[in-house]
């Protein structure tokens, strides 16, 4: 069913930001993904983002396209989604009656239906900053310009030479990313 209404928010220049404190980058939803891929914060703080990123369509589609965008369309082979939910990332969700914290993998909730409430958009893309290993795999029938089969997110904090935390994030493998 097609919308009564539809709003263009790319002029909002407050959904474009990306800030940062020591625990946490916060990315707005109109942040194109090459915006992303090129901030020198992004690519210090976030590497295994910035990896998944550059995955996802081509040069031309990364210059429109929004990280927003690509978790609001709950496919469940969104290449970007997976990169967040490995990072344990969290989605501010806004409407006229406020805001609202929702941690990413309580966000899908089928094959293609999300946790987004009528009126609602993505504000922002919260990830939490902490040290470890993080790597990022895609794995598609050709090397460019195609969609995943399947793909994987690992963050792993070790100390010690001991796994401390890991998560492991998958798409490709549900009706949604996980």
């Amino acid at each position: 069913q097609f919308p009564e209404n539809l709003i263009d928010l790319t002029a909002i220049a407050e959904l474009e930001t990306i800030t940062s404190s020591d625990e946490m980058l916060r990315l707005g939803s109109n942040l194109t993904l090459t915006r992303a891929i090129e901030d020198p914060l992004v690519r210090a703080r976030l590497p295994v983002l910035v990896e998944a990123l550059r995955t996802i369509g081509s040069e031309q589609v990364r210059n429109v396209a929004t990280l927003a965008g690509n978790v609001a369309n709950a496919s469940p082979i969104a290449d970007g989604a997976s990169a967040l939910l490995g990072r344990d990332a969290r989605l501010v969700l806004a409407s006229a009656r406020g805001e609202r914290t929702l941690p990413l993998e309580q966000f899908y909730q089928g094959y293609k239906v999300t946790a987004l409430g009528e009126h609602e958009i993505i504000r922002a893309i919260e990830l939490p900053l902490s040290p470890g290993f993080r790597s990022f795999a895609k794995f598609s029938k050709r090397s460019a310009l195609d969609i995943a089969s399947v793909n994987s997110c690992f963050a792993c904090e070790v100390e010690a030479r001991v796994i401390r935390r890991c998560r492991i994030a998958f798409g490709g493998v549900a009706v949604f990313p996980k």
